[in-house]
């Protein structure tokens, strides 16, 4: 990733926020809903800010824009919501005491451009279902069919942030 793309959190600290306001909120989420919100999360947040809301880029799988890491630390729930309080690790090295750790991140409390952007995401997708979710991020013209258009049908290909920022930027 390039200094221009800088990102604002881990993966996983916003896979993990997103639980966390989905059980406050009382709504189950499976893990291709999470993909869908964190996809549309990153969007918004990108065309407002010109930060990349996660430290991953985004792949045009199948279905829908995927972040990898969280497909595999989620995988195990299938079409299934999401175990209470399961949460996404994130694996550290501590060099001075040499010990390993798995956090737990989350995104920050105090970024009130990430709180608006999630509170607008779960107001406008969150009871929406993860199929209708998923056709959204494939619609005609979006940066998941744009990457699939140009011959990219590989599972990893890569969804530039810039294709996400243009296209977002006329939602916001």
């Amino acid at each position: 990733m390039t200094a221009k793309w800088q990102a604002k959190y881990s993966v996983e600290a916003v896979a993990n926020t997103v639980l966390d306001q989905a059980e406050q909120r009382g709504q189950p989420i499976g893990p291709m809903k999470l993909q869908k919100l964190m996809y549309l999360m990153h969007g918004y947040y990108l065309a407002m800010t010109g930060v990349p809301l996660i430290d991953e880029f985004f792949e045009a799988w199948q279905y829908g824009p995927v972040a990898p890491t969280i497909y595999h630390a989620f995988k195990q729930f299938g079409r299934e919501p999401i175990k209470k309080g399961f949460r996404a690790t994130k694996f550290s090295f501590a060099p001075a005491i040499g010990a390993t750790r798995f956090d737990e991140p989350r995104a920050s409390d105090d970024d009130p451009i990430f709180s608006r952007v999630m509170d607008f995401v779960f107001e406008k997708y969150g009871e929406k279902t993860a199929i209708y979710l998923s056709d959204l991020t494939h619609k005609v013209g979006s940066p998941w069919h744009q990457v699939r258009l140009n011959g990219s049908n590989m599972r990893n290909a890569d969804i530039s942030n810039e294709l996400i920022q243009d296209y977002f930027k006329q939602f916001v």
